[in-house]
């Protein structure tokens, strides 16, 4: 299927998987569905109760802005209490790029803390990562008014 940017994140259940689940080192598992952009979701077989979902359009991270791909977006999962993400679900143009900086991420469990705000090179796709760390900073503080940071 070619051009299917305009999808957004809401239209993909109307797809079915070209790959059946695949199971990595048995903590993982991965599906994607051949669209342009890939359409991949990566997660922990067992998630957490507590975790907090961010949804973020392309357009809202920086790398997406600097090569001016701005279609598709992440919902990403991530455990209150150890900062680690627990699911991916990637539609965009770095799609497959991300399912395996994502893998390699959730594999080593190094937490979002791991991405602090600091310069990275312009082209780098690890800028994602700074974003999502930020967005959950925010969402978290949001989320608790007492929170004093």
């Amino acid at each position: 299927m070619a051009n299917d940017f305009d999808l957004g994140l809401e239209k993909l259940e109307d797809y079915d998987s070209t790959e059946d689940l695949i199971s990595f080192e048995d903590k993982l598992i991965s599906q994607t569905i051949h669209l342009t952009p890939a359409y991949v979701h990566i997660q922990q077989k067992e998630l957490s109760e507590d975790r907090v979902t961010l949804r973020i359009n392309a357009d809202e991270l920086k790398y997406f802005s600097r090569i001016h791909e701005t279609q598709g977006g992440l919902e990403v999962m991530i455990n209150k209490n150890t900062l680690e993400i627990e699911s991916a679900i990637i539609y965009c143009h770095e799609s497959l790029v991300l399912r395996d900086i994502v893998r390699l991420i959730m594999e080593h469990q190094i937490p979002l803390s791991y991405f602090e705000e600091t310069p990275i090179g312009v082209s780098s796709v690890m800028s994602i990562f700074v974003d999502i760390a930020h967005k959950y900073r925010m969402e978290v503080s949001n989320d608790n008014p007492n929170n004093n940071k």
